[in-house]
């Protein structure tokens, strides 16, 4: 496995859409090389997904795992799932706001609202159809990455730019706010 370079903010593929992938190019060494070296990226960047568009690639892949970190203490751990040709077929009407960060902006962190709850098709990493809804968190990283493939980062579903803040700051406060709950 190896660390992929990550595709910087700014970068045209990032705001461009991503390309179907042929379900026959899973059956491939190179699919397989490709998902583990994205899974490895994603981790050696702190991130919890990770779009092919974010690695210079050009192909609706993102793999995606959760897992506890500072940001997020409570976070299961869940994957690496390997999502190929997602498609969000419905959104819950119920929006919740959540902090973001992306591994192609590194240290910016910002308020974004999303639907809670999603509803996604996608393909696994063997070319099986997958329906089903998912909310809260997994439902924010879908929505989070599915923008990446139709080139649309984060910052651009910011309502509020006044919550834009470093990821320095962001752990600050986060870990504050952390020390004072243990204290009381």
């Amino acid at each position: 496995m190896k660390s992929l370079p990550i595709t910087k903010f700014g970068d045209p593929i990032l705001r461009s859409k991503a390309k179907r992938v042929d379900l026959k190019f899973l059956k491939t060494s190179k699919f397989k090389t490709l998902i583990k070296d994205m899974v490895y990226t994603m981790r050696r960047n702190h991130g919890i997904g990770l779009a092919a568009p974010q690695i210079g690639r050009s192909l609706q892949i993102v793999v995606m795992e959760t897992r506890p970190s500072k940001a997020r203490p409570d976070a299961e751990h869940r994957g690496p799932f390997f999502v190929i040709n997602p498609k969000i077929t419905s959104y819950s009407k119920n929006k919740v706001k959540g902090w973001e960060g992306c591994v192609s902006i590194h240290g910016i962190m910002a308020m974004v609202s999303r639907s809670k709850k999603v509803s996604v098709i996608y393909y696994n990493e063997n070319g099986k159809k997958i329906s089903e809804e998912v909310s809260d968190l997994w439902a924010r990283l879908f929505q989070h990455e599915v923008d990446h493939l139709n080139g649309i980062g984060f910052l651009d579903r910011v309502e509020d730019t006044k919550t834009i803040i470093t990821l320095e700051e962001f752990n600050k406060r986060f870990t504050k706010k952390k020390k004072d709950k243990k204290t009381k």
